[in-house]
């Protein structure tokens, strides 16, 4: 995990563009790298997405 040396401010993690790829989160002013999401949580998302389309709801976005 990537940490910063200095705190950050809310507007400043907000202007934040390192790599697109690689998704932050400030915490109590630290700039921490999060991990990618898990094959598990990938697996749950599909079968949420596959259950709501039967379901007939809308796609949005």
């Amino acid at each position: 995990m990537t940490n910063t040396s200095q705190s950050l401010t809310l507007q400043e993690y907000l202007n934040f563009d390192d790599h697109p790829e690689t998704r932050y989160e400030l915490v109590s002013g630290k700039l921490i790298t999060m991990p990618p999401e898990s094959d598990r949580n990938q697996r749950i998302v599909s079968l949420l997405f596959a259950y709501f389309l039967q379901l007939g709801m809308p796609l949005i976005g």
